[in-house]
């Protein structure tokens, strides 16, 4: 023990030494023997010493562990995208560049191959050069105006179906999925065409549409043509049903009733009654008799009106209305001439000659 001590004693500092130097070591070899794997990654190992890159299996996110001199290469397997513009012709031989944008994810169970047979750098090896053959052999079929339209969705489509089909039969591993990389879609963001060609595209589109337009107003016309004739239809076949349904009686009786609420009034008033047929009053449009002699013309029109109400078979109320049997006042000659409250009498009127008659 006490020989145990003394070597202790007179090693100490090189031993202090010795374990500095280790530590510096650990901590300078630690970046290389722990790797992290990011969330959504995943990790290949590859090993210096032995049979190189390990295909049946691959490292999960956390951390991983290896020799300092063997590496672990990581790959994204979240979803991406990789965006590219490709010079295309089209069905009639007219240049075009076009602008696409390809989602994809790496295949799990092939990240190992896909980085012993291509390396890292699959987008510029494998995934690019496809998406540009692909494209311009879907887009070769179409013309310039037809990219415009609503095609695009088919090329879109065509061109991710025959990418698809590239990663399924023409790399290795062969099987009924696809093989290195999974396309998820396939977008045509945009198409540039020569000035001159696109601009009469566009001129051209907007002539159809607002040919178009055209249509659509003639259609509102014709809508509008029909509308107004059924409405004039209802307005002929009231008339009809209102012509028929209103009778001479039934005239005649409006037009007494009208001279009674007139006559009931309290209100000052010269009521002219017609002369000519059926007596009924002026305003009905009984001017085409002469107007009633002067005298007697008020106990004649109350007359007249019994007997066009038992004419028209009126209830024996309107023959005993002491306002009809009973004789009117016979106004002043003076007072004719009915003037309205706070009229001078001396102001000049000019009367018509047929409102005063003689005495």
């Amino acid at each position: 023990m006490r020989r145990l001590k003394s070597w202790f004693s007179r090693n100490g500092l090189g031993l202090t030494l010795l374990g500095l130097i280790l530590a510096l070591v650990f901590a300078w070899l630690t970046p290389t023997i722990f790797i992290f794997v990011p969330p959504g990654h995943i990790g290949v190992y590859w090993v210096r010493f032995g049979s190189g890159t390990i295909t049946d299996r691959v490292l999960n996110e956390g951390v991983a562990y290896k020799w300092p001199w063997d590496k672990i290469y990581l790959y994204d397997a979240r979803l991406q995208v990789v965006d590219g513009a490709f010079e295309v012709l089209t069905a009639d031989g007219l240049e075009a560049i076009v602008d696409i944008s390809t989602r994809y994810r790496l295949v799990r169970e092939d990240i190992a191959l896909l980085h012993k047979n291509i390396g890292p750098d699959y987008i510029k090896t494998l995934l690019l050069p496809e998406v540009n053959s692909h494209a311009r052999h879907e887009i070769s079929k179409y013309t310039p105006e037809e990219l415009y339209s609503l095609k695009r969705i088919e090329i879109e489509q065509a061109i991710a179906e025959g990418l698809k089909n590239a990663m399924r039969f023409e790399y290795e591993p062969q099987n009924r999925r696809e093989s290195f990389l999974h396309i998820e879609d396939l977008l045509l963001k945009r198409t540039q065409l020569p000035e001159k060609v696109r601009d009469a595209i566009q001129d051209k589109l907007v002539q159809f549409y607002i040919m178009r337009g055209y249509d659509f107003r003639v259609a509102r016309e014709e809508k509008e043509r029909l509308r107004k004739r059924i409405e004039a239809q209802g307005i002929r076949d009231f008339q009809t049903i209102v012509n028929e349904g209103i009778s001479e009686q039934y005239l005649k009786w409006k037009g007494i009733s009208a001279t009674l609420a007139l006559a009931t009034s309290n209100n000052a008033k010269v009521v002219v009654i017609g002369a000519g047929q059926g007596g009924l009053p002026i305003i009905l449009g009984n001017l085409d008799s002469p107007p009633a002699a002067a005298g007697g013309g008020d106990q004649a029109s109350t007359d007249q009106l019994k007997g066009q109400a038992a004419q028209l078979n009126l209830s024996p109320e309107f023959e005993s209305d002491p306002l009809l049997l009973s004789e009117p006042e016979i106004p002043n000659p003076s007072e004719a001439l009915l003037l309205p409250p706070h009229f001078d009498h001396n102001d000049s009127v000019d009367r018509p000659e047929s409102t005063i008659k003689n005495r």
